[in-house]
């Protein structure tokens, strides 16, 4: 069986790149763009850029690892994406781009007609359909959304769809912290690009106190060990089960935002396929309320099979439950480094 390929955030630490680098299972590097075509406002997920930026990418070119610059605003046709296609031609050369707008599809390629175009998770192409359409476009690489992470029969579909593209390559979040079909998450997204914007209004006022306090009801549907278990995460342990299968080609880790020493353990994780303490360090839940730690050795061998094949009955079903009870713990977790 192969092993694994992995897609990994450039967070500005070069020592850490390097490391991750020397592992052999890094297909790419991703980095964020240039805030106006960025999906979020927060400072730390800002593009990190000058020679950091440059020595980064000439160590994905010694490593022979492909770059990809992220620029995954819910919209692009209406920012200002000059600078992210005079930073894809400068050298050394970006290898593809990843958009989550499908109607700037014509135009990334116009511009940029020798780059690789990526699907964003945000552009939520969730049927063959879909999926075909963006292939029509222009796009290469789709990266799937959360919620297919756990439906062999789609991620079966979708193999199958690679026969009739063979340029096409399924891309899969591992660690993402979201719930799979939260109603939220379009406008989340959308506010963060907004956010992005040196148009914005204050993120002080009272108004957008009283609105982005309301967009953060999705915290309180985890409102139970088992739904946390529901969470689309794969386990490191787990990821074989996806490549026995050919359900995807690249997984990709997340959060760009991660000190080193968090993002560390992730991918020692995922590299070794072995985690041996808290998933939740490395599938970060504090969102969800109080810490709350999940033992990942004792989750059952057959944990991958079971849930991509479960029909989501869940009156009728209570296998999250019984991993929660024998896996999740409430109390402290380990702060973060």
């Amino acid at each position: 069986m192969p092993r694994p390929r992995y897609a990994i955030p450039f967070n500005g630490d070069t020592r850490l790149l390097k490391e991750a680098l020397r592992s052999g299972q890094v297909e790419e590097v991703y980095f964020g763009g240039p805030p106006e075509s960025n999906a979020s406002h927060c400072p730390e997920l800002r593009n990190v850029d000058g020679q950091g930026l440059k020595r980064a990418l000439e160590l994905c070119r010694a490593h022979h690892v492909r770059t990809n610059l992220l620029c995954n605003a819910y919209t692009l046709l209406f920012k200002d994406i000059a600078a992210c296609f005079k930073l894809v031609r400068s050298p050394p050369k970006i290898d593809a781009v990843t958009i989550s707008d499908p109607l700037a599809i014509s135009t990334f390629r116009k511009e940029l007609p020798q780059t690789e175009l990526h699907a964003s998770v945000i552009m939520n192409l969730d049927s063959c359909a879909r999926i075909e359409a963006a292939l029509k476009a222009g796009i290469r690489t789709v990266t799937l959304p959360l919620k297919l992470n756990r439906d062999a029969g789609f991620l079966t579909k979708a193999k199958r769809l690679k026969e009739r593209h063979p340029r096409l390559r399924i891309k899969l979040i591992a660690n993402h912290n979201c719930r799979p079909d939260c109603i939220f998450s379009p406008w989340h997204y959308m506010i963060e690009s907004a956010g992005s914007s040196e148009r914005r209004p204050s993120l002080k006022s009272p108004f957008h106190e009283r609105i982005y306090g309301g967009v953060h009801a999705c915290l309180d549907s985890c409102d139970s060990p088992a739904e946390l278990i529901k969470l689309p995460f794969i386990r490191p342990e787990d990821v074989g089960h996806y490549v026995k299968n050919g359900y995807a080609d690249v997984f990709k880790l997340v959060h760009r935002s991660w000190s080193s020493p968090m993002l560390r353990r992730a991918y020692s994780a995922y590299f070794a396929r072995r985690h041996r303490g808290n998933l939740f360090e490395i599938v970060n839940t504090s969102k969800y309320g109080p810490p709350k730690r999940c033992d990942n050795t004792r989750f059952p061998a057959d944990f991958a099979r079971r849930v991509t094949t479960c029909g989501k009955a869940c009156e009728r079903c209570s296998y999250c439950e019984k991993i929660a009870a024998r896996t999740v713990q409430r109390g402290r977790a380990r702060p973060p480094p």
